[in-house]
């Protein structure tokens, strides 16, 4: 969902409007994470969401 969002345009300040128990730091986390995954050649694990 914050993919989606951020892909239509929405900004991570208004993400964090619709999501106020993710915050700044777990977006970029998140962005970081998955460009790591497109730029990596191995296969990783998902982890388990709590």
């Amino acid at each position: 969902m914050i993919f989606d969002l951020l892909a239509e345009g929405y900004s991570i300040d208004e993400v964090n409007s619709f999501y106020p128990h993710i915050n700044t730091e777990d977006i970029k986390a998140s962005i970081k994470y998955a460009a790591k995954l497109c730029h990596s050649r191995e296969m990783v694990e998902p982890f388990e969401v709590i």
